[in-house]
């Protein structure tokens, strides 16, 4: 959803980098960046400017599995001009490919994905991007089923899901942001169900967030 040509130009015409993660649901392009590093691999490193391609490899041991982590980044132009001939990305340097095998006893499974990037192929910083990432993400996703059961929704109709994803991030910062009650974000919630002063406390959020300078100001 967040990979999309105008959320790049914002990010560039803000002076920020974009390293943006690639999915099926645009199939020509994912298509396209899976043959470049596929031909790429296939070539081998011989047939490629050092300078526009990069390779990272990391080992992590724990909790009775081990992941082993590949990034490659791709900086050709000439692969460059065929995952975007329009030029649609603004500010596109570096395609990169992340693939992850995991072993958990005899149980091995494999992931690859794809990311469109501002950066220059340096695949160490890249692939530590990306796992940053992953990491909020994976925890912001766990917070929002576990406290509000997201995933058990079942809105549908309309605008609604929509709507609802939107209510539930802002009930999750101003849970985040009170500091009167020490308790558990889902303590806090049940707090707020049951108590209308201490619902009244964490709403006053939304008042001082409107009251602070430069807020909602683009």
């Amino acid at each position: 959803m967040g990979c999309q040509t105008a959320i790049a130009a914002q990010l560039i015409d803000q002076g920020a980098d974009y390293v943006l993660a690639l999915k099926d649901n645009q199939p020509k392009l994912h298509a396209a960046v899976a043959e470049a590093f596929a031909d790429a691999r296939a070539a081998g490193p011989g047939d490629w400017v050092p300078a526009e391609q990069d390779v990272a490899r990391s080992l992590t041991k724990g909790h009775g599995r081990i992941e082993r982590r590949r990034c490659q980044a791709l900086s050709d132009p000439a692969w460059l001009a065929w995952v975007d001939p329009t030029g649609a990305w603004r500010g596109l340097r570096t395609v990169v490919q992340r693939e992850r095998e995991r072993r958990v006893g005899e149980t091995v499974s494999v992931e690859t994905h794809y990311y469109l990037a501002s950066l220059p192929p340096a695949a160490r910083t890249l692939g530590q991007a990306v796992q940053r990432h992953w990491g909020i993400e994976n925890c912001l996703h766990w917070v929002l089923d576990v406290t509000f059961r997201e995933d058990e929704s079942r809105v549908r109709v309309g605008d609604g899901a929509e709507t609802f994803a939107v209510l539930r991030h802002l009930a999750l910062n101003l849970l985040r942001q009170e500091s009167t009650h020490r308790g558990s974000l889902a303590t806090k919630r049940f707090r707020a169900a049951l108590d209308t002063d201490y619902l009244a406390i964490l709403l006053a959020g939304l008042r001082a967030d409107r009251q602070t300078p430069g807020a909602g100001q683009t």
